[in-house]
């Protein structure tokens, strides 16, 4: 699942200022508002549950040709992008590790590219392309 702070109040995905007070909150109110509601209800039935469960919180997912030094971390992750590779990964290695039960940890990637470099290749890019 990806973590934001509209499901996990003080939950922040990223450092950066632009992406926390501009993006994320304009997202959450707008389009993204039915979504976070779902995942709200979603994880407290699953916390509610007797089931050994855990959630993983990644950041924005993104297309990588394989995995990179990810790292799994308890609390809020710093960063703003999670290679789908690194979340399987991660998702993976909680099947065996139990570290984590009960737990919502983050799956946190270094060298992801910029927020700006992102929207520039995901968005802008693709539709010149068309």
């Amino acid at each position: 699942m990806t973590g934001t702070e509209a499901i996990a109040p003080g939950y922040r995905a990223s450092d950066s200022v632009f992406f926390t007070q501009v993006m994320e909150p304009l997202f959450m109110r707008i389009p993204g508002k039915t979504v976070y509601d779902d995942n709200r209800r979603m994880e407290a039935l699953i916390r509610d549950s007797s089931l050994d469960w855990t959630i993983v919180r990644a950041g924005w997912l993104f297309n990588a040709p394989g995995n990179t030094d990810f790292k799994v971390v308890e609390g809020t992750i710093h960063g703003i992008y999670t290679p789908r590779a690194d979340l399987t990964a991660c998702l993976l290695a909680q099947l065996t590790d139990g570290r984590y039960v009960r737990e919502t940890p983050g799956v946190v990637t270094t060298g992801t590219p910029s927020l700006l470099r992102r929207i520039w290749r995901e968005g802008i890019k693709k539709e010149r392309k068309s």
